[in-house]
């Protein structure tokens, strides 16, 4: 804008009663004179927020620094796009919109957002998605290190925060927010306890933690996600999901996803990468169901990478002491259900150094369905698609499947579809399937008869259930497998049948390092390795002897500690010489009384 306006709009700002951060009365001379028309941090009070929307222009950037934080609401605010909403000082900033039934927040035109540093609290909307904030139609989007605490959409999705990217396809960051704490969740009936996103362009979500957020309704047409519930639709190739460093803890849902719901849905031609690292997934659930027909997959995660073209990959997550409730005999559901830690439906997914540990499927003996996946449940998604998941680095321990059940550890079958057009397959490399339950069959793994199972250097033991830890694929390969069919190997080059006597396989304490009497050290072949990876999924270095150990964690052999050369002997410990006094004085009386006795 040229000085004019800018004059205008400073002359407008201060009729209205805004606060300009202004810096130097007199600007100074810049190369680029564009610089010189930046409008300054506008600081505003509670009462001042409606007329500095009002008067925004693009590029504005509104602080919010009110002298007694935060701002109670009893109206709504329309947020202009283009714009920079943030919390100033003093700290807690932000908004409490005293559950009046009218969320703090909303923008409804297409353009960019930027949201940050602020506290959304005690909000929530009579209909609609997004109890504190509901964006229509951002074409790039940023939410940045706020709060959201106790916030609620009773009719509709989105606990906290509601985004619908439906224009522009630009790119969209949350990162950094607190969604919930102990106590303190956000809630929505039909989807997302907290957090919603539906995007078509890139978008990033990370190092954001969830805690205590439920999804409420136990209707049909609920769709779960009890932190979160996030999909990609990209229009055009190219685009990236990437979810990181997020922590969901204590979530709920009724029907799929008690901490997260993500999916990405991309046709032919359209090149997508979908990306899932470094995620924590802890004490989550899903409670029983409510309604006939009601899908219940996924106490951690439910996963859907339907992607025709393009990749993808989820490494470093961690799926721990997640539940899937049972669900009601009445509910007439037949079909299966579970998925403890995790539910993978439809693609191909590469997974690298994923932990499922102490995650449960609980089961009714008189429901017509069957729950599976203890750990982990992959399954087809449609009547084109299957679902195949290559694994290298997995750890599953200490899961359950209840009564009836099948695949303690880990399942593989076909859903929703014939077995013959969308199998299922779970290829495993150095990975360790130990000390899972199930009250059914498969202790360990379990597939159906169309579906594929191969296995190289695994160890595949300790499990316990009806039969042989491996059980009901149609095809299954293995080589340098620990693993028993009753009490023999399995075919197999290199195949083993032996204790593997690892630190620790009880559930609830699973140490899946090899102890110095381990069986498999040096059992597993070189070749068969993941090509790229080096290491175990503890980040110790991969092959440390004369072949890759068997199993997700390889033995470090430790080597003696030799003085550097020239450096002389290693010094003394403190109180070595008076040791060694001690010992000759010893000595030397000894002599003395042999010497007298003898001249006796």
């Amino acid at each position: 804008m040229n000085l004019t306006t800018r004059t205008l709009r400073r002359a407008l700002a201060q009729r209205i009663g805004i606060g300009l951060a202004v810096g130097v009365a007199t600007l100074p001379a810049l190369a680029n004179p564009l610089a010189a028309h930046a409008a300054p941090p506008i600081l505003v009070t509670c009462a001042q927020l409606t007329p500095a929307f009002l008067a925004a222009q693009p590029g504005d950037d509104v602080v919010l620094s009110d002298p007694a934080p935060p701002c109670p609401l009893t109206t709504g605010l329309t947020l202009p796009a283009d714009i920079t909403l943030e919390g100033g000082s003093p700290a807690g900033q932000g908004f409490d919109g005293g559950a009046s039934g009218t969320r703090i927040l909303t923008g409804s035109a297409t353009g960019t957002y930027t949201i940050k540093n602020l506290l959304f609290e005690n909000s929530s909307t009579s209909g609609g998605s997004g109890g504190a904030i509901d964006l229509a139609s951002p074409t790039d989007l940023q939410v940045l290190n706020n709060r959201f605490m106790d916030n609620s959409a009773p009719a509709g999705s989105g606990g906290a925060l509601s985004v619908n990217q439906s224009f522009g396809g630009g790119v969209m960051s949350i990162t950094g927010n607190t969604f919930g704490t102990s106590g303190h969740g956000n809630s929505a009936s039909t989807e997302a306890g907290a957090l919603l996103v539906d995007g078509i362009g890139d978008l990033t979500i990370s190092n954001n933690t969830f805690t205590d957020n439920a999804q409420t309704s136990a209707s049909a047409g609920s769709n779960g996600g009890g932190g979160m519930s996030d999909h990609l639709n990209p229009q055009g190739s190219g685009h990236v999901m990437t979810v990181s460093g997020n922590i969901f803890t204590n979530n709920s849902a009724h029907s799929v996803g008690g901490g997260a719901s993500i999916g990405a849905f991309a046709g032919s031609g359209i090149d997508t990468h979908l990306t899932l690292t470094s995620n924590t997934f802890r004490g989550n659930h899903l409670t029983d169901v409510g309604a006939p027909f009601v899908t219940h997959q996924g106490g951690g995660l439910v996963f859907q990478p339907n992607l025709q073209t393009g990749t993808s990959t989820q490494s470093h997550n961690v799926f721990d002491g997640n539940i899937v409730g049972s669900p009601r005999p009445v509910n007439n559901v037949t079909f299966d259900y579970g998925g403890g830690g995790e539910w993978i439906s439809g693609g191909t997914t590469t997974s690298l150094d994923d932990t499922f540990i102490n995650n449960v499927v609980q089961t009714t003996a008189s429901s017509t369905a069957t729950g599976v996946g203890g750990g982990l449940a992959v399954r087809g998604s449609s009547s084109t698609q299957g679902a195949k998941v290559l694994a290298t680095n997995l750890v599953s321990g200490g899961n359950t499947v209840g009564t009836e059940g099948q695949g303690g550890g880990i399942y593989a079958g076909g859903f929703g579809c014939s077995n013959t057009v969308c199998p299922a397959e779970v290829d495993l490399n150095d990975s360790t399937v130990v000390g899972n339950t199930s009250g059914g069959t498969g202790g360990g793994i379990e597939g159906d008869t169309t579906d594929t199972l191969k296995l190289a250097n695994d160890i595949v033991m300790d499990n316990t259930g009806t039969g042989d830890s491996l059980t009901g694929f149609g095809t299954l390969q293995s080589a340098y497998l620990d693993a028993c069919k009753g009490s023999a190997p399995y075919t197999g080059s290199g195949n083993i049948c032996a204790e593997p006597k690892l630190v620790n396989v009880t559930p609830g304490a699973i140490d899946v390092h090899e102890t110095s009497a381990s069986p498999s050290i040096d059992k597993g072949l070189n070749s068969q390795v993941t090509a790229g990876v080096g290491q175990d999924y503890l980040g110790a270095t991969r092959i440390q002897g004369a072949q890759v150990d068997m199993g997700a964690a390889e033995f470090t052999f430790v080597a003696p500690v030799l003085p550097a050369a020239g450096a002389g002997p290693a010094a003394p410990p403190a109180g070595f010489g008076l040791w060694l006094l001690a010992l000759a004085a010893i000595a030397v009386a000894g002599a003395a009384l042999s010497l007298r006795q003898r001249s006796g």
